[in-house]
């Protein structure tokens, strides 16, 4: 896993202005978490804790990943689709989901 790839990402607003509530204000927390995570990997000296941190890592940065696809979209006026599992059964169809779940 590339590690430095995480300092690159610019944490000024000059980028990437922050509005309010949106997208771009959780790129900007993700980007202070991804630091906050790579200092805590740099730090770890416990093995467990170093798992932890990796893992941390990776985790934000797929979700910042997703978050940079979400600003795409929305900048080009693609509506957001849900992500895959996270949909909500049609009302005709929700028998047929709680049957094969039990």
């Amino acid at each position: 896993m590339n590690y430095s790839a995480v300092k690159a990402v610019p944490l000024s607003d000059a980028v990437i202005p922050v509005e309010r509530g949106g997208i771009r204000r959780k790129l900007a927390q993700v980007r202070m978490q991804l630091a906050c995570a790579e200092d805590l990997f740099n730090c770890a000296t416990d093995e467990a804790v170093l798992d932890s941190s990796i893992y941390q890592l990776k985790s934000l940065q797929v979700y910042y990943s997703f978050l940079m696809r979400q600003l795409r979209q929305e900048e080009l006026g693609i509506p957001a689709l849900d992500p895959p599992g996270m949909t909500v059964p049609c009302p005709e169809r929700l028998g047929e989901v709680v049957e094969t779940m039990g």
